[in-house]
């Protein structure tokens, strides 16, 4: 007798499939770590295979391989949370309540520029830069603004420092809330900004009234 051939309509074809998944041998409820360390276990239970070239790959070659990607996993998934918390931190005004002179802030700044705190350099070398803007009345609300508020307003004010404004203001950030270890160039950046931008004529018969964005 010869068998039937099967010839099932899609949906019946595809009610098939679900069926033969559902059942017990293709579920595994272990987590990814469970998973990880059984294939491991495999690993280091499995014999050395030999390659076209007679060269054998010991299990241990294998585990130290693995154990390396999943580092590296680890370190990936921390950085990507470590971004995404510092996205979600709220930016602080640059100057805030600091009630200080331009000069004093460069004095500071010079001190952590001896001592090679170059971050310390950095904030300070900024907060320089943006107390000068104020007292040269080119900043509204000066204490109250943040490093990008600060840069919205500047950069029409000083034209020529443009790309020095804006990278000195992402900078600033980056020091400040990205836990970024700033290095002597990034100092000497901040300390020319302060001094190119306090040497310059502003531009301040605007067109148009220079307004601060959102942080």
């Amino acid at each position: 007798m010869m068998r039937a051939v099967l010839d099932p309509s899609p949906d019946q074809a595809r009610r098939w499939l679900v069926e033969e998944l559902a059942k017990a041998e293709y579920q595994d409820s272990a987590s990814f770590l469970e998973r990880f360390f059984r294939w491991l276990s495999d690993l280091f239970n499995r014999e050395p295979t030999g390659s076209a070239d007679g060269v054998s790959a010991p299990p241990i070659v294998l585990i130290a391989i693995g154990i390396a990607l999943l580092a590296a996993l680890v370190f990936l998934l921390l950085r990507i949370r470590q971004d995404r918390e510092v996205l979600k931190t709220p930016r602080e005004a640059v100057l805030g309540e600091l009630d200080l002179s331009m000069a004093d802030y460069l004095a500071r700044a010079e001190a952590a520029l001896r001592s090679q705190q170059w971050g310390a350099a950095v904030l300070d070398y900024t907060r320089a830069f943006a107390r000068d803007a104020a007292d040269r009345d080119l900043l509204r609300d000066a204490p109250s603004l943040t490093a990008h508020e600060i840069g919205l307003q500047l950069v029409p004010v000083f034209p020529t420092l443009t790309d020095e404004i804006r990278s000195g203001m992402d900078r600033f950030d980056a020091v400040r809330y990205s836990r970024y270890a700033a290095t002597a160039a990034d100092a000497h950046a901040s300390r020319d900004l302060a001094a190119r931008a306090h040497a310059a004529r502003p531009v301040t018969d605007l067109t148009s009234p220079v307004t601060g964005g959102a942080s």
